[in-house]
C-alpha cells in the first residue's frame, strides 16, 4: 500500500487490518510527506511522523520496527524479506531536536532481534547491507547525543554509519557514529565499535574494538546442525519432541476442532483462508494419530 497522507494521521483503514496483522501511522503535519510506502499486511508496525516531505518505504517482511521521524526530507527504507523482533525502534530527531535530510538504508534479507537506530544530527545516515544479522540489545547511534569538541575547537559531527553485506552484530552491542565495518565482519558481544574496519571476513570485539582474527566466515546455520553425527543422533532420538497420547477429553476436543476446521474450510472463498484451515484440521488428525 502507498499512501501520500496530508493533514492528520491515526490508525489506517479497518481493510488493512486484521487480529494478527496490524500497524498504526500517526502524522502530525498539516503538509504532504513525498511518500509513505507500508505492506499491506505488517504486525505491530508502528510509524510517527512529526514534518513533511519525508519518505518511508516499508517492503515485505516481517517487519515489527517502530519507526519516528522528527524533522522534514528524511528518509527510511527497509527492503525486502527483513525481520525484526517487537523491540527495535529507528528515530531519526526528537521533540527537542527535529533533523533534515537524514537517512536510514536497511538491507534485503537482515534480521534484527532487538536494535535501537538513533539519527540526531542532520544530513547524518546508518546504512545496513544485505544478509547482515543484528543480536539482542544492540545500539547503533550515528551522534554522540551531546556537542563534542576536537582539541583544537572543532566540532565532532555525526556523518554515517556504514555496515556491509553479511555482518553479524553481538548482543549487547554498540556503534558510534562516523564507523565502518566491512563485508562479512563478526563484531563480539558486548563491543564498543568506533572508527572505520575497512577489511573484509574479521572478527571485531573489546572495548574500544580492535580487529581479532582475519579470514573468518560465518553462516546462520546453528553449529549443533553442521555436525556430522547429528544425523546419526536424529536418527537415534527421532521422537525427541513427541507429545505424549491424548487424554479422553483431550481426544473429544481434537476432534471437535478438527470437524470445525474441516467445516470452515469448505465454506472458505478465499484461497488462503482455505489453505490455513485445511493445515490445521491436518494438523489435528496427526495429533490424533489417524
Amino acid at each position: 500500500m502507498s499512501l501520500t497522507p496530508g493533514r492528520g494521521g491515526g490508525k489506517l483503514c479497518d481493510k488493512y487490518m486484521s487480529h494478527r496483522s496490524t500497524y498504526l501511522l500517526d502524522i502530525h503535519s498539516a503538509r504532504p510527506q513525498k511518500e509513505i510506502s507500508l505492506p499491506p499486511r505488517a504486525r505491530h508496525l508502528g510509524v510517527h511522523i512529526t514534518g513533511y516531505g519525508n519518505t518511508v518505504r516499508v517492503a515485505e517482511g516481517n517487519c515489527c520496527v517502530q519507526i519516528l521521524v522528527f524533522g522534514c526530507n528524511n528518509t527510511v527504507i527497509v527492503e525486502e524479506n527483513v525481520s525484526t523482533g517487537c523491540d527495535c525502534r529507528i528515530q531519526l530527531g526528537d521533540e527537542s531536536c527535529p533533523v533534515f535530510n537524514s537517512t536510514v538504508h536497511i538491507g534485503k534479507n537482515v534480521r534484527m532481534v532487538q536494535a535501537n537506530l538513533f539519527l540526531l544530527e542532520s544530513g547524518s545516515g546508518i546504512h545496513i547491507g544485505d544478509d547482515c544479522l543484528i543480536s539482542n540489545g544492540v545500539e547503533i547511534w550515528c551522534t554522540d547525543s551531546h556537542a563534542m569538541f576536537s582539541p583544537d575547537g572543532d566540532l565532532r559531527y555525526g556523518r554515517a554509519i556504514h555496515l556491509g553485506k553479511s555482518v553479524w552484530v553481538g548482543m549487547r552491542c554498540l556503534i558510534g557514529k562516523n564507523c565502518e565495518i566491512a563485508d562479512g565482519c563478526v563484531v563480539g558481544w558486548g563491543s564498543v565499535v568506533s572508527g572505520k574496519f575497512p577489511v573484509p571476513n574479521c572478527l571485531i570485539a573489546g572495548a574500544p574494538a580492535t580487529v581479532r582474527k582475519e579470514g573468518i566466515r560465518w553462516r546462520y546455520d546453528r553449529p549443533d546442525a553442521l555436525r556430522r553425527e547429528k544425523e546419526e543422533l536424529l536418527a537415534v532420538y527421532g521422537d525427541w519432541d513427541a507429545p505424549p497420547p491424548p487424554s479422553l477429553w483431550m481426544k473429544a476436543g481434537l476432534y471437535l476442532k478438527w470437524a470445525c476446521y474441516a467445516a470452515a474450510a469448505a465454506c472458505s472463498l478465499h484461497v488462503g483462508q482455505r489453505e490455513r484451515r485445511f493445515a490445521r484440521a491436518a494438523a489435528c488428525r496427526k495429533r490424533l494419530g489417524t
